[in-house]
């Protein structure tokens, strides 16, 4: 297809690396739970349970889980890279 979907989760501390980074295509999520900061070029955002957020991968972006449960977000990337 052209998307797919990943259930993820981020133990407290836990990121998706210590730099931003960027590739092709468009990235969405939803916080099922825990909470997470997500910067993406020179904005922070702080996604709680119930938020959905998308934005374009070639942005350099990053994100972490800064609270003290486990965060589970349900994403969705397109194109399919994983």
């Amino acid at each position: 297809g052209t998307f797919e979907m990943i259930l993820g989760t981020f133990a407290p501390g836990a990121a998706t690396g210590p730099e931003k980074y960027t590739r092709t295509g468009e990235v969405g999520g939803y916080l099922i739970s825990g909470e997470l900061e997500l910067v993406v070029g020179d904005r922070h955002f702080l996604i709680n349970p119930g938020d959905a957020f998308t934005y374009p991968s070639t942005q350099p972006h990053r994100c972490w889980n800064r609270g003290q449960d486990v965060a589970t977000v349900l994403w969705v990337v397109a194109p399919p890279s994983y």
